[in-house]
């Protein structure tokens, strides 16, 4: 039988409290630098914070109520940078438009990540859509940004599809298994008071977005899926047009990692899901 009790306490990284704030808005800039311009004004802090494993109680948490679930499916072909990744962002949009009965899904954006140290460059010859892991407790994008995404991606149909109901969804799924280092923590967003988030700007080559990086309150209540594997992905609501339901995450230390055990590798798919 699982250990339904399963905690860990782990470091997470928060931002940091500074009066910079107060004036300034939290940014990050992924593009071309202009003279003088700080890549990013974020300063982090870690805070040691209780993370309960879902394992053996999965089916206790909803992507309408947390903000997040987890479910199974089976990926039975390669899936690299170069391998599979079309197959894989269509056969995802359409598992998840059957998974929430939704009218339609528009698979955007995805993201591949691979375990580095926060000083380790990416290595030469590998793509820039492989990325490294998140160490920082964050929303993903506002609901605002969300707007202006669909906007960006649908066009002139942009006005009939936002009639209807629709979230922003994140399809994520490591690429070995089972994790053992660097898992995904998600904080059930009942528990994420509206202070505790504050919102960021995210500049991008073509578009600029906002997100929300998050502040410690020992309120919140943090969960991962120890011992993740290949087939049980995590669904996270990053935006929701109806409600304030929405999944912060980060990757986050395991104190129980062995120096043998192997580096996580994942992949993430971000969705427009219209109901």
């Amino acid at each position: 039988m699982p250990n339904v009790d399963d905690k860990v306490v782990a470091e997470i990284q928060y931002l940091k409290p500074n009066p910079l704030y107060d004036n300034e808005r939290p940014y990050s800039i992924a593009t071309v630098l202009l003279p003088g311009v700080k890549r990013t004004n974020i300063e982090q802090a870690a805070v040691r914070t209780p993370i309960s494993s879902v394992r053996g109680k999965e089916d206790s948490f909803a992507l309408y109520v947390q903000g997040f679930e987890w479910t199974r499916h089976d990926l039975n072909y390669e899936l690299s940078i170069d391998t599979n990744v079309d197959r894989y962002m269509e056969e995802m949009g359409s598992f998840l438009r059957k998974h929430l009965n939704a009218s339609e899904v528009i698979v955007y954006d995805y993201v591949f990540r691979e375990q580095r140290e926060s000083n380790q460059p990416r290595a030469p010859g590998v793509p820039r859509k492989v990325k490294k892991q998140i160490l920082g407790a964050h929303l993903d994008i506002s609901r605002e940004s969300a707007l202006t995404r669909i906007r960006y991606k649908c066009g002139e149909r942009t006005e009939e599809l936002i009639k209807k109901r629709w979230h922003i969804v994140n399809i994520w799924r490591p690429l070995n298994g089972p994790v053992k280092s660097m898992p995904l923590a998600l904080c059930d967003s009942r528990s994420l008071a509206p202070d505790d988030a504050i919102a960021s700007d995210i500049v991008l080559p073509h578009l600029q977005i906002q997100a929300y990086e998050i502040w410690y309150n020992p309120d919140q209540r943090w969960h991962y899926l120890k011992d993740q594997t290949t087939n049980e992905v995590t669904l996270m609501l990053s935006s929701d047009s109806d409600t304030d339901t929405r999944c912060a995450h980060t990757a986050f230390e395991d104190p129980n990692t062995k120096p043998t055990d192997p580096k996580r590798n994942s992949i993430e798919l971000r969705c427009m899901v219209f109901l």
